[in-house]
């Protein structure tokens, strides 16, 4: 049972043991879940945090959303219990987010009682067959393969190197390079999160690899966890855009590198830029994971 004043509390380093606990519950795959974007992105969604019956629930309060419990399920009638109370208790009108296409079609008629059951496209993750993407065969990765050829023809010495927090100034320097060479939407805000995951890039258990040419200097990098043992979310990833087949060169060379310990990759989600989308499709999903948004009815939330 919620307290009728619930208590909320940051995000830190300290909880992620116990927010990978109540993850593993029901081992989902969304990047929703993943305690790196969760910590990474706190100061840009001003997340805070607290516990219902061993649940977490994670408010982002700059747009209002109250992300599906990590732990085992709560009855959708308790569930709208909760969301009234947290609403009540922060001062907002909140709405449920990241909730697994399973519970709605578990508990389809009670949740079309109390919300209005939504989804957007924009929030789908977008998984792959890590051997898939790393065998680059077949039809569908035509484009890839033309891709990586001419940057090998092109690019000589080129070579894929793990990489670690000492890499943090350089890859920051590529990111603000690309955001001030073709602006887009919400740059400033990844970049924050960017910088949060690297300063604290091994207690947050991330694994990254960047593509260097023959003189040393950084073409593109990748930085990723494991959301489930199965799972590996790929957080960020950058790639410079006047050599064709650097972003090709890398995503494939993560694949590759995580061949035999990743059955599955999550490039997560496209935000709604046609860019991204249509470069994240150009390598062939193998899975679209939907997510859902529940708004009450009698406040219509989000």
């Amino acid at each position: 049972m919620i307290p009728t004043k619930p208590t909320f509390q940051p995000i830190t380093l300290g909880d992620r043991a116990a927010f990978i606990e109540a993850a593993a519950i029901l081992n989902r795959a969304s990047c929703e879940c993943s305690f790196v974007n969760l910590f990474a992105w706190k100061d840009v969604y001003d997340h805070v945090f607290t516990r219902v019956d061993g649940r977490l629930l994670v408010v982002a309060r700059s747009v209002r959303s109250l992300l599906f419990p990590l732990g085992a399920w709560f009855p959708p009638a308790e569930l709208e219990r909760i969301r009234q109370t947290v609403s009540d208790a922060i001062g907002l009108p909140l709405f449920w987010g990241d909730v697994p296409p399973d519970y709605v079609e578990a508990h389809g008629d009670e949740l079309k009682a109390l919300y209005q059951v939504g989804s957007l496209e924009s929030e789908d993750d977008y998984l792959y067959r890590t051997g898939q993407l790393a065998a680059v065969k077949g039809n569908c990765h035509q484009n890839t393969r033309r891709l990586l050829r001419h940057f090998e023809r092109e690019v000589t010495g080129s070579r894929l190197v793990p990489l670690d927090a000492a890499a943090a100034p350089a890859l920051i320097a590529l990111a603000r390079h690309l955001q001030q060479e073709h602006p887009v939407a919400g740059a400033d805000q990844e970049r924050m999160a960017l910088t949060c995951a690297l300063e604290h890039f091994s207690d947050l258990g991330l694994e990254g690899l960047q593509l260097l040419d023959a003189q040393g200097r950084l073409m593109a990098f990748s930085l990723w966890s494991f959301v489930t043992p199965s799972v590996a979310d790929v957080h960020f990833e950058k790639a410079i855009r006047d050599q064709a087949g650097t972003a090709q060169q890398i995503r494939i060379g993560v694949a590759r590198t995580l061949l035999g310990r990743a059955e599955w990759m999550n490039l997560e989600q496209d935000v709604g830029s046609p860019g991204l989308r249509q470069a994240k499709r150009s390598y062939c999903p193998d899975l679209m994971l939907k997510r859902y948004r529940l708004n009450p009815h009698r406040e219509g939330a989000g």
